[in-house]
């Protein structure tokens, strides 16, 4: 579906140079294995070695255009950044009234994912445009919500980059000794429950916090050799992947190893 949509999205810009990148991109997706000497002899580029680099990089760029329109279409992520770099071009043309209804658009859908990260990106445009479209009354207090935002999205950040550190060291050590030293792994997850980030949030509701904080979980279990745990823990992370199909592809790697032990246990 990607090489269909890429075809559509040359031609539908096309040009006699954009047709010969094309016809560049049908011969490579045809070969089993890709040949540079057959390539070279059929755009006739032995003369000018280079040529053929230079065209396949432009072709890669034309495919990374493509493929982010395809993605506007098919990702929430990709959406808030279109939405995002879409308001950049409209205030630098000083269109402070579309920019505004745009970036609220754009962190209205980064609540319903809760994502913190594409907030943080949101609110630096939301400052600006307080700067420009504010009342000296109001400036103050609209700047002060937005700032009290960042703050919120940031210790979430700061949370969840803390519960993914300790859970790849969980890892990790789990890994180095085997799943036996059960005493060493027993007091290592004592220690990341006691982390003043996660003590201030006992119950974490952001997807993303709750992501690490089973994956610390998981990686206690498989630690003290219970397996029974361990899958009762891998079904909360499989059903949380299932609730937030983002998460899928905002951390695969984590999803993949939740689903393989899933079926291992």
């Amino acid at each position: 579906s990607e090489k269909r949509y890429f075809k559509l999205f040359v031609k539908g810009n096309s040009s006699q140079t954009e047709n010969k990148y094309l016809q560049l991109f049908d011969a490579i997706s045809r070969q089993a294995t890709y040949n540079e000497a057959v390539l070279l002899k059929k755009f006739e580029y032995g003369k000018n070695p280079n040529g053929l680099a230079v065209a396949k990089n432009y072709l890669f760029q034309l495919i990374l255009k493509s493929l982010r329109n395809y993605g506007y279409n098919n990702s929430v992520d990709a959406e808030v950044i279109g939405l995002i770099q879409d308001t950049q071009s409209l205030y630098y043309r000083r269109q402070f009234e579309a920019a505004q209804r745009n970036i609220l658009k754009a962190r209205k859908i980064a609540i319903s994912i809760k994502r913190e990260d594409l907030l943080l990106s949101i609110s630096r445009w939301e400052r600006l445009l307080v700067e420009q479209l504010s009342e000296a009354t109001t400036y103050v207090d609209r700047y002060k919500d937005i700032m009290k935002r960042e703050e919120q999205a940031s210790r979430i950040l700061e949370i969840n980059t803390s519960l993914f550190t300790q859970y790849k060291k969980m890892q990790f050590k789990n890994l180095k000794e085997g799943y036996k030293r059960a005493d060493r792994i027993n007091s290592f997850f004592i220690h990341v429950l006691n982390d003043p980030l996660l003590s201030e949030n006992q119950i974490p509701s952001n997807p993303t916090t709750l992501l690490y904080y089973w994956m610390c979980y998981f990686e206690y279990y498989c630690g003290i050799g219970d397996n029974k745990k361990s899958f009762q823990i891998s079904q909360q992370i499989t059903d949380l992947f299932d609730s937030h199909p983002w998460l899928k592809t905002f951390d695969t790697e984590s999803y993949l190893v939740c689903r393989y032990n899933y079926l291992l246990f």
